[in-house]
């Protein structure tokens, strides 16, 4: 029934169809992954935040491929979407993907793939983190520091965030 909604001319249904089906867990979001290029800015929002909770390898897969290719006004749900996946269901490609996008970007849209690095802080994303951790860039030590103290179990988070207790920036 909600996926019969989705093609519905109201857009507040279809917003309201995509957030139901991204509740319903892995799985729900296999009739979402066309709308990732849907015209609407809102319906593609909706979409990349639902398939983050579906967190299959498919939507995984779709936002990838979405990262290179959407409009600057997508890539920070895409990437908030990929971080919460990467955190359930981790990826070295993923990562690679990731990593390489980080080689270009800046500003907002650079923590947000430091963000999705460190949630997904798999054994393949740690020389990146790693190399983060020494970064010139002030804002890319912080971003990095608040991500890694959410993995307080993780023994190389811990020493890695230990090894930044040195920095000597003041701010």
């Amino acid at each position: 029934v909600l996926a019969s909604l989705l093609g519905v001319h109201d857009p507040l249904l279809r917003v309201s169809a995509i957030d139901a089906l991204g509740m319903l867990g892995p799985g729900s979001g296999d009739p979402l992954l066309e709308l990732l290029s849907d015209p609407d800015p809102a319906v593609r929002l909706h979409t990349a935040v639902a398939l983050g909770e579906d967190g299959t390898e498919k939507a995984r897969d779709a936002l990838l491929a979405r990262l290179g290719s959407s409009e600057e006004l997508d890539r920070p749900a895409v990437l908030t979407a990929l971080g919460g996946i990467l955190a359930r269901v981790p990826s070295a490609g993923a990562t690679g993907r990731l990593e390489r996008s980080l080689e270009l970007a800046a500003g907002p849209e650079r923590d947000a793939l430091l963000v999705a690095l460190g949630r997904g802080a798999t054994p393949s994303a740690s020389p990146a983190l790693a190399r983060m951790a020494r970064s010139p860039d002030v804002d890319d030590r912080r971003t990095l520091a608040t991500v890694l103290g959410s993995h307080a179990a993780d023994a190389g988070a811990t020493a890695l965030l230990g090894g930044m207790l040195g920095d000597l920036d003041a701010s």
